[in-house]
């Protein structure tokens, strides 16, 4: 098993899945101590944040609407949704096969993570007047990233050592 896989996979599901991990968690509350838990500190994973607008993988967040991508922006939908759901499926499944293809995984998962950086800082400015209303420079985007493109930075490395350290078995009869 590849565990720089399993990690890559765990990361590239939290950017995709979650808009926030809350940090301090605290069981019940004041009124009701054994009703469900609550969080009191927030860790955003948000990959641009611009004025009130939060872009995630799966779709803008304001401060009161959730607008996603399949419904306003579709090649935003297929580069970022479609391709971290990709990443996902592709980094669990290769990560337990010890073979070539379980290594061609793990190529597509670097491939997949190093499109998704590149989307997001040229592809975000390009169609920013769609996106965000405003028209941005190359530079601008990077005035405004968050916390979520760290972390897509951070499953680019692993996903590297996880194609370098890849094991492959091979099948005698």
């Amino acid at each position: 098993m590849n565990k720089f896989g399993f990690i890559s996979g765990i990361l590239a599901s939290i950017v995709l899945l979650l808009p926030f991990l809350p940090i301090g968690i605290y069981f019940g509350s004041a009124s009701n101590p054994w009703l469900g838990f609550n969080f009191y500190v927030q860790f955003p994973v948000s990959i641009v944040r611009y004025g009130n607008m939060e872009v995630f993988l799966w779709g803008t967040l304001t401060n009161s609407s959730i607008n996603f991508w399949v419904l306003s922006n579709i090649i935003t939908f297929i580069f970022l949704t479609i391709i971290g759901i990709l990443s996902v499926i592709f980094s669990f499944v290769g990560c337990f096969k010890e073979d070539k293809l379980g290594k061609r995984f793990m190529n597509f998962v670097l491939l997949a993570n190093l499109f998704l950086i590149l989307y997001i800082l040229i592809g975000f400015t390009i169609y920013s007047r769609e996106i965000f209303g405003t028209t941005f420079g190359l530079v601008d985007i990077y005035y405004h990233l968050d916390y979520g493109f760290y972390i897509i930075v951070l499953n680019l490395i692993i996903s590297i050592a996880a194609f370098i350290t890849h094991p492959i078995k091979e099948v005698t009869f």
